[in-house]
């Protein structure tokens, strides 16, 4: 070990200075693989490329085969050299990178990576400047914890190179002990989390619009709205709400006193795309004019709906965080029914999240 240990460097990242990227990239450039701090953890990098300083990155870790290494890009548009991006990847990539999200994409057929299977490859940004700086000079950058597989990755480089004294290069970056990034397969309409990590399940649905209601059996708060013709149905609604157990947060109008439908279809709209309710419910004469009214909220998804069969694919199918209704067409219990249907729906995702993203694409839209 003190001749492994004799022939190794540590050189100390410091911005600004050269010292420490231009020795990572000549070694990276002579095939060999390094040791580079990341936002989450040190990591063993080498060219993306170079299949032989992959199998070193293996070997020195004790790593399967079979788990295959993600590639540390500059920017999405290096990121793009390697795989086929998508509605999904770009609005992902857009909101946390750089940072602690992996993508896993489908491989572009002209890309010669060492790294991945025949079909996907695993990309992120990471949110350091020394790793960024180092890809927009070599390319893409196979990368995986600095470790042997299975233990835990040290915090500091000195304690890198007392368990891996056979790399040559080490690049002190201070303390990296960062939580390892979430993994998300972007290969289908839907996102699915492969590896938990600092990005949530919530903060990925966040981003798409998917801002779903609670799970049934949970108290949400619930605001309603409506106009005159709708008032009475809006009222028994809201006793029934309350009687669930849930907050209700009442929009008006508070008698049959004529109204304008718009105002309060915004109001409760408003309401739900501020996240002061987890949803709404809209009543006028028919539901629709009211529903037009809520959907002119950006963040809205409001749906006309007749029954329960109705409201519950409105939110299978299209997310709605509103349902409007109309008091001169459904009877009371039928919107009860409709009411109960919406609530303890959940959102199917799959084939419809790439639809629900380009409904809210939409909002704003001039021509």
């Amino acid at each position: 070990m003190s001749d492994q240990r004799s022939s190794q460097s540590i050189v100390e990242a410091c911005e600004g200075a050269s010292d420490a990227t231009d020795a990572a990239i000549e070694a990276i450039q002579r095939g060999e693989i390094v040791v580079l701090p990341t936002d989450t953890v040190y990591g063993i990098a080498a060219s993306a490329f170079d299949a032989t300083a992959l199998k070193a990155i293996f070997a020195v870790k004790n790593r399967p085969y079979d788990r295959h290494v993600a590639v540390l890009v500059a920017d999405r548009l290096q990121a793009a050299s390697l795989i086929e991006t998508s509605r999904l990847f770009d609005a992902l990539a857009a909101a946390f990178w750089p940072g602690p999200l992996t993508l896993v994409a489908t491989r572009r057929p002209d890309a010669v990576t060492a790294v991945g299977d025949d079909t996907s490859v695993g990309v992120r940004c990471p949110d350091h400047w020394f790793v960024r700086e180092v890809a927009k000079k070599v390319g893409p950058l196979a990368t995986t914890s600095a470790n042997t597989h299975g233990d835990s990755s040290p915090p500091t480089a000195a304690a890198v190179a007392d368990i891996l004294p056979m790399i040559g290069l080490i690049v002190d970056g201070g303390i990296c002990d960062g939580e390892a990034s979430t993994v998300v397969d972007v290969r289908t309409a839907s996102p699915l989390v492969i590896r938990d990590g600092p990005i949530s399940q919530a903060d990925i649905d966040e981003v798409l619009g998917l801002t779903k209601l609670p799970q049934p059996g949970v108290s949400m708060r619930i605001a309603v709205g409506s106009d005159h013709a709708g008032f009475h149905m809006k009222q028994d609604i809201a006793d029934h709400l309350r009687g669930r157990g849930h907050v209700v947060i009442d929009c008006g109008t508070n008698s049959t006193d004529r109204v304008d439908y718009p105002d309060f279809g915004a109001a409760v709209g408003r309401e739900v795309a501020s996240g002061g309710a987890d949803g709404g419910v809209c009543v006028c004469g028919s539901g629709i004019g009211i529903c037009i009214a809520a959907n002119k909220i950006r963040g809205v998804r409001a749906a006309t709906v007749h029954d329960a069969t109705s409201a519950k694919l409105s939110r299978q199918h299209n997310d709605a965080n509103v349902i409007c209704l109309g008091e001169r067409l459904t009877g009371p219990a039928v919107a009860i029914d409709a009411v109960d249907a919406w609530l303890d729906a959940t959102f199917e995702g799959g084939r419809h999240v790439g639809r629900v993203a380009k409904l809210d694409a939409l909002g704003g839209e001039r021509v």
